[in-house]
């Protein structure tokens, strides 16, 4: 049994729930365990503070991953509330899919 999403082409993207910062700067950890029909898993960290609309949540940190393994991502100067942005594309114009998990954040404090 693999556990994780399973993401497809779509156009629009996937967020996660808002969730509380534990510090100042974070690790975040991607496992990409399938990568089918040239599909690219973009992961981008958004942060906000709480009275803040979520169209005012800013782009912290964000890259792409093209091929099964585990990847980090640094992000820094987070704010109150955090989430994860999550687009899947293709590159021969056929229907992407990434299977994937989030690992738990990795937390710096002050």
């Amino acid at each position: 049994m693999i556990i994780g999403e399973t993401l497809q082409t779509s156009g629009s993207p996937y967020l996660s729930d808002w969730f509380p910062r534990q510090g100042d700067s974070m690790l975040a950890a991607t496992e990409v365990l399938i990568v089918a029909n040239d599909g690219v898993l973009f992961v981008g960290v958004q942060t906000k503070n709480q009275e803040d609309p979520d169209s005012a949540a800013s782009v912290l940190s964000s890259t792409s991953y093209t091929t099964e393994g585990t990847y980090t991502l640094g992000v820094a100067a987070c704010k109150e509330l955090v989430r994860y942005v999550f687009i899947v594309s293709d590159g021969a114009g056929t229907d992407g899919r990434v299977h994937f998990r989030m690992l738990p954040a990795i937390w710096f404090h002050n």
